[in-house]
């Protein structure tokens, strides 16, 4: 993993390495290895990192500078066709559609972020 890369990309969505990692699950002791280049991670930690962080492992790893993982034309484009999306999964959150002006590419991402969070809280 390039390193500065991973640290660019937790900037750019307001956040730390380490606070990644917690997120994710996966031990903080991780991050001083990687850094350090004592170790790399291993290539399920760098897809759930990548997911985590809306880019692609590719950019994680140096091999591409496309650092933003496509958006899904078929997701949800209001927040009320996120809902739906949500409910038919059995999830249920508070989406308030008077706190702010989602664009569409933000009311997919939100959606993807919580579907991953989902997913992870199954595993």
């Amino acid at each position: 993993m390039d390193f500065g890369r991973f640290e660019e990309a937790c900037k750019a969505r307001g956040t730390t390495p380490t606070a990644v990692m917690l997120a994710l699950g996966m031990s903080r002791s991780n991050v001083t290895k990687w850094r350090r280049g004592e170790t790399k991670p291993k290539l399920d930690a760098l897809e759930k990192i990548a997911e985590y962080l809306g880019v692609t492992v590719d950019y994680l790893t140096g091999k591409d500078d496309q650092k933003e993982k496509p958006v899904e034309d078929d997701g949800p484009n209001t927040l009320e066709e996120a809902r739906e999306i949500l409910r038919q999964r059995g999830i249920r959150v508070l989406l308030d559609a008077e706190a702010k002006d989602f664009t569409p590419e933000q009311i997919k991402q939100i959606v993807n972020f919580i579907l991953f969070t989902d997913e992870q809280s199954e595993k």
